[in-house]
């Protein structure tokens, strides 16, 4: 087995496995293994591993992976190689190099005099073969030299090493933080901020603060598992929304995506300033929108089981305007095609154009949910380009198939609550009911809702088809 250690030697110290093959490295959820530091790129690097050997493959990293502290593009990383990610340093090892080195053999003592000073009278011990080179001690030192310090030096014993422990253990008192050391009196998992340091005898020790017992460290090693198929999940994308505070975002979801509707309406109206206003609205709620659904697919991703939280805004240009120029671009790549066809038929009035508008915009709303996956995993337009985005649909194709039909029924319901509400209620808010302005308030709430919902689970369920055709995939595969 191979294995990478990060931040060896200290506290937060922490082991990752890796499989034969390939081993993507970075900060977002998506890798193989996941190193949550601010110098990390989201896919750094990636380590290919053949038996015990192992080279290690930068990928465009902003900070660079480094091997003996030069840049590397691709290097080989024999066992026991310090490398570095950033600045997160890490080294790789494998069951044979992490076997404790033998100690060097006893070394043979004597002592001479000097010759300007050895008596005449005393002649030379013999002195018999060494095992090792002998070391030589002047005469001026012999008279604090005892007979006990000529027997060999004795064997120095290793460090008894970090208990390894399988999985994350949280802390005792603090439940959001990974345990890095274990009391062996209590038996409990502490952070840094429950134990102490002591020092005795010139040795630094590890207490417990809460019985002052000795702590030994503790490595925590992250454990593959092997995910259910695409079709064993399946079900559990239609439970996905509802758990936690999923009820609480589907709510702010069918808000955001309100206020996106009605930024749309502002940029068909002739005034100027509700144009402006409409502008910055769709690029305020269309880019947080965007946002929303890349965190939902990341997470998935990375196998969590919850909604994600709502994305922060910190920063305006990162959170808000690169999604919706990602979201923008992204949809005139998708139907660019049907764009030119409809342009075409305006044009030549061709009696087939109507069929062909159709057919354009079935094949972009058939291309667009594998463009969006691979735009969201890679956090770069360029990505939704034919040549990885067709592909990869063929790689999939069944879970590819069910997975649009989850998307069609997202927007079949959003027309078809469009249709009830248009043939239900032909006044709209112009009606002078009072119960019929309640009653279409409540069902155009309800549509909404259950409309938001299916986008979630679609969303979910494309998020599935990565975790589950990851290797089929193969996008953070060698290049």
């Amino acid at each position: 087995m191979s294995r990478i250690v990060i931040h060896p030697g200290s506290p937060s110290a922490r082991q990752f496995d890796l499989k034969p093959g390939s081993n993507s490295l970075g900060r977002g959820p998506a890798n193989d293994l996941r190193i949550e530091d601010a110098s990390v790129s989201t896919f750094h690097c990636q380590i290919i591993v053949t038996g015990d050997q192992a080279i290690v493959q930068d990928l465009a990293s902003t900070n660079g992976t480094f091997v003996n502290d030069k840049p590397i593009t691709r290097s080989e990383l024999p066992a026991g190689q310090m490398f570095r990610l950033g600045a997160v340093p890490a080294v790789f090892e494998t069951d044979h190099s992490s076997l404790p080195k033998t100690i060097g053999t006893p070394v043979a003592v004597r002592i001479v005099s000097q010759p300007s000073q050895r008596p005449a009278s005393v002649p030379a011990a013999p002195i018999a073969a060494p095992v090792a080179a002998p070391l030589v001690i002047p005469a001026a030192a012999a008279s604090h030299f005892t007979p006990a310090a000529a027997s060999p030096l004795p064997i120095a014993t290793p460090p008894p090493p970090s208990r390894l422990v399988a999985g994350n253990h949280p802390c005792k008192f603090h439940p959001k933080t990974l345990a890095r050391y274990l009391c062996e009196k209590c038996d409990r998992y502490y952070c840094d901020l429950c134990v102490t340091t002591r020092h005795g005898d010139g040795v630094a020790h590890t207490t417990c603060r809460h019985c002052g017992g000795e702590c030994v460290q503790v490595t925590q090693q992250v454990m593959r598992h092997e995910s259910p198929g695409f079709f064993a999940q399946f079900p559990d994308a239609f439970a996905y929304p509802l758990r936690g505070g999923g009820v609480m975002m589907i709510l702010f979801g069918m808000f955001i995506f309100a206020m996106l509707k009605v930024g749309q309406l502002m940029l068909g109206v002739g005034n100027l300033r509700l144009l402006i206003c409409g502008i910055v609205l769709v690029i305020f709620t269309g880019g947080y929108l965007f946002a929303f659904l890349q965190n939902i697919l990341q997470s998935t991703g990375a196998e969590d089981r919850e909604i994600p939280e709502l994305p922060g805004i910190s920063n305006v240009v990162e959170d808000i305007l690169l999604p919706f120029a990602r979201f923008l671009g992204l949809n005139i790549l998708c139907f660019l095609p049907a764009i030119a066809v409809g342009v075409w038929a305006v044009r030549s009035h061709h009696p087939l154009g109507g069929q062909a508008i159709i057919i354009a915009l079935l094949l972009g709303g058939a291309y667009y949910p594998m463009a969006f996956l691979a735009v969201a995993m890679h956090d770069s337009i360029l990505t939704a380009n034919p040549l990885l985005v067709i592909p990869s649909i063929f790689k999939v194709p069944l879970e590819y198939f069910v997975t649009l039909l989850a998307f069609g029924a997202f927007l079949g319901m959003q027309a078809l609550g469009d249709w009830i509400s248009k043939t239900a209620f032909p006044d709209s808010f112009s009606t002078q009911s009072m119960s019929q302005l309640f009653l279409m308030i409540a069902v155009r709430l309800l549509g909404a809702f259950l409309n938001f919902y299916l986008m979630i689970v679609a969303v979910r369920l494309l998020g599935t088809i990565f975790v589950t055709g990851k290797e089929r995939l193969g996008w953070f595969s060698g290049r």
